[in-house]
């Protein structure tokens, strides 16, 4: 009973807001760049509006894509949405707005699913619930209530939730392709040989190695040494150091930045009340007329959000850990794969071409997805076995739509797994328009 009084009591420890408030400004600048960036190049055209066909999440087919206009204007929203949470204006609202369009978006098409894409999703929602726009924001001044104060608990939940990521991140890599083939890393480094100085040891196969038990035993523990106030500042070197490597050498996006900011939460909160204090400097913030200095008690106390919380983090720890229930081999069926932190783990690469058959009609042809499908859509199902049935379903809805007989899809396919050689990965005799999702390992060849 002491022990969870004593628990009890740390969690509704009245702390300084600061870590909070840092941490709006840091998630919503990073994302806005990262929007902007996404729309610079030109993305949203090459990802939404140039494909004719879209990958749904199973489950979510009702998430559709909203057209050319209204892919636009939810990519407006998200802008305007970020900047709204940047400066504390209608918080809560702008955030939850954010994370539904984000997901909304996220899940128009899987071939474009991304970790961190989900990482964002799983963060904005938890965001909704934390008091992080009652300071240094204009619902602060527009409310006339000053908030300086909040519970610890309100921090460590944010802390809770990246070191979930860091730690099924690690986890995932603790296999023997990882650790004692150094794979998939021994084929991607040398690929960065032409990089000065450091490149021409990325050839050697002992780079690799360490690389890959570095990797390992940095997920598995980092969040612990970030949490401990004695080895954070080295912790924290060690992620700049990790996410810069990452982001030089494979070339994965804002995702390194994002960790590398939002890390910052781990710090003390004198560190982020002194980064809130210059900020106010910079910009004059005259904060003498804000007339009340409280704790919130408003909608986080509420008893219907502290469970929908708790079941959150619960849901959070549970569901990576699907994959593990499984006896085939993950990487070969990919059960369990999506949403479960598996990060960059493997190389795979496939080759698809499905043949269609209409006996009623005397009809059998031959299907490229290459003159229907963009290249990243391609890629992404030749080697995802949900998807290769996804496609094959809607070659067979086609072909009802034109003759009114529904035919038999049969699909080629082979793939390679960490450069270990191309292998058939879908049986021949089964008929994909008649298929389901349910147990999706026993169409496979399997290994």
């Amino acid at each position: 009973m002491m022990v969870i009084s004593n628990l009890k009591d740390s969690l509704l420890k009245e702390v300084d807001i600061a870590p909070l408030v840092v941490f709006r400004l840091l998630f919503s600048l990073v994302m806005l760049v990262s929007i902007i960036r996404f729309i610079s190049y030109n993305w949203i055209d090459e990802l939404y509006i140039k494909p004719t066909y879209h990958f749904n999440f199973i489950g979510f087919e009702f998430i559709q894509y909203p057209g050319e206009i209204g892919i636009y204007i939810l990519f407006v929203i998200l802008i305007i949405s970020l900047i709204f949470i940047l400066i504390g204006y209608y918080y809560h609202l702008s955030m939850s707005v954010f994370f539904i369009v984000f997901t909304y978006i996220e899940l128009i098409d899987k071939s474009l699913y991304l970790n961190h894409y989900y990482f964002v999703s799983v963060c904005s929602f938890l965001l909704i619930f934390l008091p992080l726009g009652n300071h240094f924001s204009f619902d602060e001044v527009k409310r006339k209530k000053r908030l300086n104060k909040v519970y610890q608990w309100q921090i460590l939940s944010i802390k809770i939730l990246i070191s979930i990521v860091y730690f099924y991140a690690g986890l995932a890599k603790l296999n023997s392709d990882w650790l004692f083939e150094a794979m998939p890393l021994k084929l991607w480094l040398p690929s960065n040989s032409h990089i000065f100085l450091i490149g021409k040891y990325l050839e050697y196969d002992v780079t690799s190695y360490l690389f890959s038990w570095f990797g390992a035993i940095y997920d598995l523990t980092i969040w612990i040494f970030l949490f401990w106030n004695k080895t954070r500042k080295f912790a924290y070197f060690f992620v700049i150091i990790f996410h810069l490597s990452t982001a030089i050498l494979f070339q994965i996006g804002m995702f390194p930045y994002i960790m590398t900011l939002i890390t910052l939460i781990y710090f003390s909160q004198g560190f982020h009340k002194k980064i809130l204090d210059k900020l106010k400097r910079i910009i004059r913030y005259n904060d003498i007329n804000i007339y009340s200095n409280v704790l919130d008690n408003n909608i986080l106390n509420n008893f219907a959000v502290k469970i929908l919380l708790s079941c959150f983090f619960i849901f959070q720890i549970l569901f990576p850990l699907r994959s593990y229930i499984y006896t085939n081999n993950v990487f070969w069926t990919e059960e369990g794969f999506r949403f479960s932190w598996r990060v960059m783990l493997m190389e795979k690469t496939g080759w698809v071409n499905y043949k269609l058959i209409d006996k009623e009609n005397n009809i059998i042809k031959n299907i490229d997805p290459i003159y229907e499908l963009i290249d990243v859509q391609v890629k992404q199902m030749a080697f995802q076995p949900d998807m290769i049935i996804q496609y094959g379903k809607h070659i067979a809805e086609k072909h009802f739509l034109e003759y009114g007989v529904l035919p038999e899809v049969y699909v080629e396919s082979y793939v390679s797994i960490n450069g270990k050689g191309s292998q058939k990965y879908f049986r021949n005799d089964i008929n994909l328009a008649e298929s389901n999702y349910n147990n999706i390992s026993k169409y496979l060849e399997m290994r």
